[in-house]
């Protein structure tokens, strides 16, 4: 004879977790088992205002710290980019110097030099690459390309990569001496790289998309190795120690490297919306602790913050409203907007807010509890 009553109560039993899986708005696959997503507070956040900041003509643009109590912004203001250093987590800057009317896309650190890539406000002009060795006071030029330099970066020996249009193309451009000499990578590298993704190190290698393939390159003889293969098309690459984050097919897909092959740990989507795309847009990683953010490729889409203290398997996403900006009477557009730099214990945020019609300047840090 057949149980009805074990089949029907096998059929509510997969009724309610079928409901409890649709019922969040995305999934996360990969290493870890199906979850909801951001359901685990486990961050908090420290807010103070800015005491004498980059006053109210400019707005910050990027943040760089590099050391515990140090940090180095680019600030913009239509005409020039300056450049503030503080030595107390951002409570106090002072103006150190300026590169003109120069937008500042990125800028790191090797050693004790600095390096900014610059875009100019004219769109014949493209784009440059400099140096500083006195924190921002004066700049070089190292790389000057008309055309423009779509994405650089440097690792801590000094090999600086840069991503650039030339007459014949793209190319990977690579320098082992700080920017004394530059290597061109052969057409075979960049033949099929996606343009507009990432270019990043990732260990001794330099990580980027190629189409359906992601690789990483050896600056020094462009030897590459595919660490990753996909049907679909991949751009927008980001690496933090060990972390890759990849817009794969609608998808925030979130990679561990071992050795040579990136392994599934997390993947950010929206069940209701398929088809709406979830770009991953940047990586600080200290250890297990990975912060990310992930831009929704949508009309008058904002930025999300998310956090993970078990390297990328699980993510909370930051409420980035605190008790101070509450009591603001504006903070625009968003503050997890604002330019964001990493320390090993803690991210820093510039933000800028309004009250009483008067300009408030204030920094963020959010730290895992």
């Amino acid at each position: 004879a057949i149980d009805i009553h074990l089949i029907m109560t096998k059929k509510v039993l997969l009724v309610v977790f079928l409901t409890l899986v649709c019922s969040s708005c995305y999934i996360r696959t990969g290493w870890s088992t199906v979850a909801g997503y951001g359901t685990d507070v486990n961050w908090e956040i420290e807010t103070y205002p800015v005491e004498s900041g980059i006053g109210d003509g400019y707005g910050p643009n990027k943040m760089l710290v590099y050391s515990d109590t140090c940090g180095l912004l680019a600030a913009f203001n239509g005409d020039e980019t300056s450049f503030y250093v503080t030595s107390n987590c951002g409570k106090n800057w002072k103006r150190r110097g300026s590169v003109g009317n120069l937008l500042c896309r990125s800028i790191a650190k090797s050693k004790d030099r600095f390096y900014g890539c610059f875009l100019s406000t004219d769109p014949n002009n493209g784009g440059v690459i400099m140096m500083s060795n006195d924190v921002g006071k004066t700049w070089e030029t190292i790389l000057d390309n008309t055309n423009g330099i779509f994405r650089f970066d440097v690792q801590d020996d000094g090999t600086l990569v840069a991503l650039l249009t030339l007459d014949e193309g793209y190319a990977i451009l690579c320098s082992v001496d700080g920017g004394q000499n530059w290597m061109t990578s052969p057409s075979s590298v960049t033949r099929s790289i996606v343009t507009f993704g990432q270019l990043s190190f990732l260990g001794d290698g330099v990580i980027y998309s190629s189409k359906d393939k992601v690789v990483v390159m050896n600056p020094a003889s462009f030897v590459t190795d595919t660490i990753h293969s996909s049907k679909g098309l991949m751009s927008d690459v980001v690496s933090g120690e060990d972390v890759i984050g990849i817009w794969e097919g609608h998808r925030a897909n979130y990679y561990r490297l071992i050795g040579k092959h990136a392994g599934l740990v997390s993947s950010i989507w929206d069940i209701r919306r398929p088809f709406r795309n979830y770009i991953p847009a940047e990586i600080y990683q200290y250890g297990d602790v990975v912060y990310t953010k992930i831009i929704p490729l949508t009309y008058k889409a904002r930025t999300s913050l998310l956090m993970s203290v078990d390297r990328a398997r699980t993510w909370s996403v930051i409420n980035v409203e605190s008790d101070f900006e509450k009591e603001l009477d504006a903070v625009g557009p968003s503050a997890s907007d604002w330019p964001m730099a990493g320390y090993k214990d803690k991210m820093l945020s510039y933000c800028v807010g309004y009250k009483d019609g008067k300009r408030q300047d204030f920094i963020k840090v959010i730290r895992p509890k």
